[in-house]
């Protein structure tokens, strides 16, 4: 079961110019559903639970727990025999994040679909989530979430990915990921963000401006 946390005194804002790197700008943006903002100006910071990670957003990111959405599990979820949905959904100024999570530290993956191609549906359902959601969501947060989401300039993606340091004689890393990036740039998510990115605790990504523990 996933769940929101808040922390304080944790966060720096990242200008949108330049993604990843440290800013002077602070403040808060409104409060959000599945999310709570504590503090005061740079001190203000989001904290996303999944699983056995936390991903910290400060204050210049607007992030949310989209499959927890109401919108999405008591509506949307439904269409044409079941939509799927990324973890995350994060508005940084002018950019949409659309964050998934995979962790096979202690369990490995077990479906039959390609990782990339799962990645590709829950990208696409999401995005049409989010454009039924801006009008027609019954909850004022998620339905303005999902118009800041849809007004943004760019889309990326980002698929964070763990796997175990030292794989088991009898259990492999389920992910090359040394081969994912060149699969999701050559195919399926090319027309939504020709630069995803695949990162961890161990590999992190300068563009992102999150950090997970």
């Amino acid at each position: 079961k996933t769940q929101t946390l808040t922390s304080s005194n944790r966060c720096t804002s990242w200008p949108s110019s330049t993604p990843g790197r440290v800013g002077r700008r602070s403040g808060s943006i409104g409060p959000l559903h599945g999310s709570v903002h504590v503090g005061r100006g740079v001190g203000i910071v989001t904290v996303i639970a999944e699983g056995m990670l936390k991903f910290d957003f400060p204050n210049s990111c607007q992030a949310s727990k989209y499959d927890d959405w109401s919108f999405y599990r008591n509506q949307f979820q439904r269409v044409v025999n079941g939509s799927k949905a990324v973890d995350i959904v994060c508005v940084e100024r002018d950019v949409s994040w659309l964050i998934e999570v995979k962790d096979y530290r202690r369990h490995p993956r077990t479906k039959a679909i390609d990782i990339v191609d799962e990645m590709a549906v829950k990208v696409r359902d999401t995005l049409a989530g989010l454009a039924a959601a801006a009008r027609n969501a019954n909850d004022i947060h998620e339905r303005k979430h999902a118009r800041r989401a849809l007004a943004s300039r760019t889309w990326r993606v980002v698929l964070h990915l763990e796997q175990s340091e030292t794989p088991r004689k009898l259990w492999k890393n389920p992910v090359d990921s040394s081969s994912l990036l060149l699969k999701q740039r050559s195919r399926v998510l090319k027309a939504i963000d020709a630069h995803p990115i695949v990162c961890s605790r161990n590999s992190p990504c300068g563009q992102i401006p999150w950090t997970v523990r």
